[in-house]
């Protein structure tokens, strides 16, 4: 599988040209893993609906089409399907070239796979649509309340 898409810039020099930089495409995503950072963990308890059973291994994205665009020296997505676990999630936001996250991810939580532990409320109560924003660097996202000044609805 392969991803694809379409580019251009312009300038005379390697900075001009990275500043022009603007591009759209599609990647074919495949084992993505989150590493200590359990998603599905945080999104439930966003939603103070309980808690699920930890992972039995690190929880992963197994395969995904996204669509993005380059511009400004970021990589963005807008409203971009996932499932992860049997969740839904829809994606909005951006990537800059050195590592920094602003993200609004919602989700779907009432298909997910793993066993609840602690209930808030009975899985077929949850909200339809769990709201959650990551930002900071791609190797340590955290979890915050609101969007940023960063604008990742753009």
């Amino acid at each position: 599988d392969q991803g694809g898409g379409a580019d251009e810039t312009r300038g005379l020099t390697r900075q001009e040209m990275s500043a022009g930089l603007s591009a759209h495409g599609t990647a074919q995503l495949k084992n993505i893993l989150f590493g200590d950072f359990d998603p599905l963990q945080s999104f439930v308890r966003r939603v103070q609906a309980g808690a699920l059973e930890p992972p039995h291994r690190e929880v992963a994205l197994h395969e995904a089409t996204l669509e993005f665009a380059i511009r400004d020296h970021r990589v963005t997505v807008t409203r971009q399907p996932l499932e992860l676990e049997g969740a839904r999630l829809q994606l909005t936001g951006a990537l800059s070239f050195q590592g920094a996250l602003e993200l609004e991810v919602n989700a779907d939580l009432r298909g997910i796979r793993r066993r609840w532990v602690e209930r808030g409320e009975e899985t077929s109560a949850l909200p339809r649509l769990a709201r959650v924003y990551l930002a900071g660097q791609l190797a340590q996202p955290v979890v915050r309340q609101e969007v940023g000044t960063s604008q990742a609805r753009r």
